[in-house]
């Protein structure tokens, strides 16, 4: 990996090279916001800010441009792409994606609890899943329900998780550790 300085003196890394040998830079501006990726390839996508580094725009190797728009707190609410069409982002009061709507104007909508942790989604199609936490906000279990079951009665897909009390490993059988989950990241 190789480093530059970057803004505020920090050293910035600008080079990586794959386990495959490929080498993928980044370039920074003068204020340090990411301005181009090239991989190995030769490909480079560049990105274009507005005011206070608001990321605006991503240029793709082809020239195709995706356009972000913001809300009044800088927070992505719709994506356009080169062909006009929009991926739009619904948020609440608190800024919480409650739904998307992709390019096709497909939505899938989230049902938060007062904590803000999604409880549920329901998908384009009716599918529902619905995800349950413990008292460390811990995901313990997703169950995914059919389009013909919308009230829930009988899931298709059910997974548990639990964890260890020592180091919050996600466990799978008795004593078996599959691997370490942060739940809080959903």
């Amino acid at each position: 990996m190789a480093y530059e300085a970057g803004a505020g003196g920090f050293a910035t890394p600008t080079t990586l090279v794959r386990p495959d040998g490929v080498s993928v830079s980044r370039r920074f501006s003068e204020d340090g916001v990411l301005a181009a990726v090239s991989d190995g390839e030769g490909r480079t996508w560049r990105y274009a800010y507005g005011a206070f580094d608001v990321l605006r725009a991503i240029e793709d190797p082809r020239g195709g441009t995706l356009t972000l728009s913001h809300d009044g707190e800088g927070r992505v609410v719709a994506v356009t792409n080169q062909t006009g069409h929009t991926y739009r982002l619904i948020r609440d009061a608190a800024g919480r994606v409650v739904a998307e709507e992709d390019f096709d104007g497909r939505r899938t909508a989230y049902t938060r609890d007062p904590a803000g942790r999604v409880t549920a989604t329901r998908k384009p199609d009716g599918s529902r899943l619905t995800y349950a936490y413990d008292r460390s906000d811990r995901l313990t279990a997703i169950r995914t329900f059919a389009a013909d079951d919308p009230d829930g009665l009988r899931p298709r897909d059910e997974t548990h998780l639990r964890y260890d009390r020592r180091r919050g490993w996600r466990c799978g059988p008795p004593g078996s550790r599959r691997r370490r989950s942060d739940a809080t990241r959903w």
